[in-house]
């Protein structure tokens, strides 16, 4: 732009000391002339001629000047300040980068956040066609080296997990996620009208299970919720009972089984499951008990909590963190959290509301300048 200013001044110049010239000159050869009316006529006609030999001249050098603003200069200017459009495969990490390392999508930051420098992948499940959520979502990659949408139907930003449908076996989109994308330190899982509170979540361990509160129900108790149901107590029934006819000869499932009765004994386990955190050192673990949960009809709500407690060698407090969390129903999410300013998510997400979009965006934000 200043190029196309100097352009325009210098054919000011040119056009205004051109023309004051070629007045001055001719006016002074008319003078110099018999003062005859004859001669004046011919004075005249000189003044024209000079006055026509000078102005083409001028017009000709404005034309160049003026063309070479609007051809040359104007255009590459505008290319200049465009910005330069993203890569297809910085708009679609989801499956066209395998994540053999972080990915930082992050370029105008000049740091790293909690969980890119941690390299945690966040996992975002979709129980239902609700996509139009996804470009609000996308918010997510401000924090994480790679978010990783999954849904029950096809679609060109979400992996495709036809058996998350309604939240049933959703662990297997976890498992399809570990499998595209191995090598981060931990996988944060949230369905998408759940918010983490993240600046909370940075305060808990890495290498430790997060799931939110386990229940134990006593199996005689088991009459409501989805225990009746053929994913329920039925289910449960025969997952174990699977674990146990291979334990004889197998002696990691033996292990799972003993760490179940140490830490729930005969009880059933069940657990809100919208949100969960695993460590890369249970991958293989989950791999395992994913596929027998899977062929026994496991709920998930049901399956993480159980898998988690199979996992644990130790006790609960040493291998798994509960999360505490609140279900807005309505309420206004920044009292909310002033009162309960420990929680570790929110639900539910309305992303319709400004309210949310909003709270989500501050939570972002206070992330990003822990």
């Amino acid at each position: 732009m200043a190029l196309g200013a100097a352009i325009i001044f210098l054919a000011s110049y040119i056009y205004f000391s051109a023309t004051t010239k070629a007045v001055v000159e001719c006016s002074d050869n008319s003078t110099s002339d018999n003062p005859h009316t004859e001669q004046t006529v011919t004075a005249t006609k000189k003044i024209s001629q000079c006055s026509s030999f000078r102005f083409s001249r001028v017009r000709f050098l404005i034309i160049l000047l003026i063309s070479i603003l609007l051809v040359v200069v104007i255009p590459f200017s505008s290319l200049q300040q465009a910005p330069f459009p993203r890569s297809y495969a910085l708009n679609h990490l989801n499956q066209s980068i395998p994540a053999r390392k972080p990915v930082n999508i992050n370029l105008t930051r000049k740091f790293l956040s909690y969980w890119e420098q941690n390299n945690v992948a966040l996992v975002i499940h979709f129980n239902q066609n609700q996509y139009q959520r996804i470009d609000f979502l996308t918010i997510y990659r401000k924090l994480f080296p790679i978010v990783i949408f999954t849904g029950p139907d096809p679609h060109s930003k979400v992996l495709h997990c036809p058996e998350g449908r309604s939240g049933l076996y959703a662990y297997v989109c976890l498992l399809r996620v570990i499998t595209l994308h191995p090598n981060y330190t931990g996988y944060l899982m949230s369905h998408f009208d759940v918010l983490p509170i993240f600046h909370n979540l940075e305060k808990k361990d890495l290498n430790r299970i997060w799931i939110p509160s386990i229940a134990l129900t006593d199996s005689s108790k088991a009459n409501n919720w989805h225990w009746p149901k053929p994913t329920g107590k039925k289910a449960f029934d025969r997952f174990f009972s699977t674990l146990r006819n291979s334990s004889q000869n197998n002696s990691l499932h033996s292990n799972y089984l003993d760490n179940y009765m140490r830490n729930a004994g005969k009880s059933l386990t069940s657990s809100f499951s919208d949100i969960f955190y695993l460590p890369k050192r249970f991958v293989s673990d989950w791999f395992i008990l994913t596929d027998l949960m899977l062929q026994n009809h496991l709920f998930l709500e049901i399956g993480f909590a159980a898998t988690s407690l199979l996992m644990t060698s130790t006790t609960i407090s040493k291998e798994i963190i509960q999360l505490d969390g609140e279900n807005w129903n309505g309420k206004d999410p920044v009292s909310s959290l002033h009162d309960k300013n420990n929680l570790e998510y929110y639900h539910r997400i309305r992303h319709q509301s400004k309210l949310h979009q909003y709270f989500v965006e501050s939570i972002v934000r206070r992330s990003l300048i822990n």
